[in-house]
């Protein structure tokens, strides 16, 4: 690796669940999204797909 390089790091959980939204406690069971969550993960996606994994 060069001097040079940069390198990032991202951190990022999950989008909302209806778990989250009805106030059931999670973790030990999947839950589905929300159509809020569904936007979400796709805007983590875009963003990382514009800045992080560029070649």
């Amino acid at each position: 690796m060069s001097t040079n390089e940069i390198n990032h790091l991202f951190f990022a959980r999950h989008g909302e669940s209806e778990h989250q939204v009805t106030g059931l406690t999670g973790g030990w069971t999947d839950t589905p999204l929300t159509g809020s969550g569904r936007d979400q993960v796709s805007a983590t996606a875009v963003y990382l797909l514009a800045r992080a994994f560029r070649t």
